[in-house]
């Protein structure tokens, strides 16, 4: 074999491999785990049915490779915005206009993130609906979004159990998450959607707000 046909071969894997992991991905975040096939993710890769197999051993092994990849994915669009939510904490004193900036970089991209990814909340459904157990088995990164809050917490009164850190990531995820979660469910009744452009901005401003306000009174609070 030529050096230009190894070359090409490899190429040719990689874009498999590649297809295989888009293909389950939309097929796990339709069907669930459960439901899904090595042979129906093959088809709708546009490959051989037996191509996942060749490639991933498992319907296991390749549900774990789907969710390190849309964590990675995650964890590189969110990285840079939280990037400043540490910077702003080392600041004994930041002011409300440096908050608001680490807020605004903070939501926007994870905003941003499951707009442009709804086969990641799906996914997250099915684990949900199934107490998490495969999610918890498979190391994936996720620690940008855990380490840029806590910092923007870190100087917070702390309370019961993991204290402010805790409770403002699960704000920020919550306020974050649920219009994706119910946007075929309690959004259609709001007259509002998703994937409407304005409301996605609208939301931005309001959970930046909710989250400033809380940050700021509770620094405050603090001294």
């Amino acid at each position: 074999m030529s050096a230009v046909e190894a070359i090409k071969r490899v190429r040719d894997a990689e874009r498999s491999r590649r297809a295989i992991l888009e293909a389950a991905e939309a097929v796990f975040a339709e069907r669930g785990f459960p439901e899904s096939t090595l042979s129906e993710i093959g088809r709708h890769a546009g490959l051989s049915r037996g191509a996942p197999a060749f490639f991933f051993e498992s319907k296991d092994n390749l549900y774990a490779e789907v969710i390190k990849r849309v964590f990675a994915e995650r964890h590189e669009v969110l990285g840079p915005a939280l990037e400043l939510a540490r910077t702003v904490d080392a600041d004994e004193a930041p002011s409300r206009d440096a908050l608001q900036a680490a807020l605004e970089a903070a939501v926007g991209s994870y905003i941003d993130f499951l707009a442009s990814r709804p086969t990641f909340v799906r996914l997250m459904q099915w684990e949900a609906l199934t107490d998490g157990q495969r999610l918890r088995a498979i190391p994936h990164e996720s620690s940008a979004l855990e380490r840029g809050l806590s910092a923007l917490a870190g100087k917070l009164p702390k309370g019961d159990g993991r204290g402010e850190a805790g409770q403002l990531l699960l704000s920020f995820v919550a306020l974050c998450l649920l219009p994706f979660e119910h946007d075929t469910t309690l959004l259609p009744t709001l007259g509002v959607s998703a994937t409407d452009g304005r409301f996605l901005r609208e939301r931005k401003r309001h959970v930046v707000r909710l989250l400033l306000d809380h940050l700021t009174i509770d620094r405050a609070s603090a001294r």
